[in-house]
């Protein structure tokens, strides 16, 4: 009996000797390592911007009619996706022609960086929420919407997630009585991580 109760015991204590040596030993780890959260990257490019006339203004003494004018400049470089630039804003320059021309701006959102970017809205400064007509928004999965207004756009745009290298395309078209006279708009994207929720 003796011995059964003798061995018991030095297993026992051996346990308690190599469990505190484990704690001991475990507990000044160390780790050399680089960690990185990534990079967000999200700008704004203009495809296109034109202007059309329409028949009326066409109809009217040709000399008397001037055809609109559309230009535009894009802001600070922010990001490449694919080899095309990005930037912080675009400035969108229109005038002239009567109140039936029409300025359409084709624009691409684009997120550049290492991580996926969720948008928060699209600006437009400078031509008041009356000015737009119509918009429409192509994402990267093939969804489409249309409609007018800048809150809807606001609400269309809301919330999108773009991995990185995606891109989003927004077509805009101004109302008749932008092109008037001159006239100048800035449009942007606000973008933040993909989790925050700010």
């Amino acid at each position: 009996m003796k011995r059964p109760l003798f061995f018991c015991l030095v297993m026992l204590f051996s346990l308690m000797i190599i469990g505190a040596g484990y704690t001991s030993w475990s507990d000044t780890l160390l780790v050399n390592a680089d960690a990185a959260t990534g990079w967000l990257g999200v700008g704004i490019r203009c495809e296109d911007a034109d202007a059309w006339m329409c028949g009326r203004c066409r109809s009217q003494e040709p000399e008397r009619v001037n055809p609109p004018s559309v230009s535009y400049a894009e802001g600070p470089w922010v990001c490449a996706v694919s080899e095309t630039d990005y930037y912080e804003y675009v400035d969108l320059f229109f005038g002239g022609g009567c109140n039936g021309c029409r300025i359409t701006a084709a624009l691409e959102i684009g997120n550049g960086g290492t991580i996926p970017a969720r948008i928060k809205g699209i600006s437009l400064d400078g031509c008041g929420n009356g000015c737009l007509q119509k918009w429409e928004v192509s994402l990267p999965n093939g969804y489409r919407e249309n409609g007018s207004g800048i809150k809807r756009l606001q609400r269309a745009v809301r919330d999108v997630l773009l991995d990185p290298q995606q891109r989003m395309c927004i077509e805009l078209q101004f109302h008749p009585g932008c092109s008037a006279e001159e006239a100048s708009l800035s449009i942007w994207a606000d973008a933040c991580r993909w989790n925050d929720r700010g």
